[in-house]
């Protein structure tokens, strides 16, 4: 059936169809759901929000796509509440945030104290800007790396090919894959 023949309606419920397959495979509750206009450089599905109230943000585009191609990019997504090295990566993330905000913070102020020249200082920051990089980076891919690999064994308990999938997606042309 041509997806422009579609309405927005059974659009949607085909949307929700693919997302209630994968989350009874995850065993979890439905996730709050928000529909966005497709922008260049956005993933066709994502999470957002705040850690006591998580959404999955999906592009419009998503909606035309094949089932088999939204299960694809909305896997990855969906596992962020079945992989928990995904969650403490993320949580670690923070951490080191907040520690370089707070590191940072009291280096400048014992320079204007007195208590440490304006070359530690420098030195330091640019140490701590480097090693904050360097540690954000690892995480940042270890967390991606994680959710795709729950993705996958989530495809898998819901009845799909991963490999399938991903060509779907492919050749739907939604998103990066």
């Amino acid at each position: 059936m041509d997806p422009e023949a579609l309405s927005d309606e059974e659009r949607r419920e085909a949307l929700y169809r693919t997302l209630d397959r994968l989350r009874t495979a995850a065993g979890i509750r439905d996730p709050e759901v928000e529909i966005v206009e497709g922008r260049p450089g956005r993933p066709p599905a994502r999470l957002a929000g705040t850690a006591s109230r998580y959404r999955v943000v999906v592009t419009d585009d998503l909606l035309d796509a094949p089932d088999e191609a939204r299960a694809w990019h909305l896997a990855p997504v969906l596992s962020w509440w079945t992989t928990p090295g995904a969650r403490w990566r993320h949580r670690l993330l923070v951490a080191l945030c907040v520690l370089g905000a707070v590191v940072g913070a009291a280096a400048v102020a014992a320079v204007l104290a007195g208590r440490l020249p304006v070359l530690a200082l420098v030195v330091g920051g640019l140490l701590l800007t480097v090693a904050g990089a360097v540690g954000g980076h690892r995480l940042l891919v270890g967390r991606r790396r994680a959710l795709d690999e729950g993705g996958t064994s989530l495809l898998r308990a819901a009845g799909y090919d991963p490999a399938t999938a991903q060509q779907a997606a492919r050749n739907a042309g939604v998103g990066s894959t």
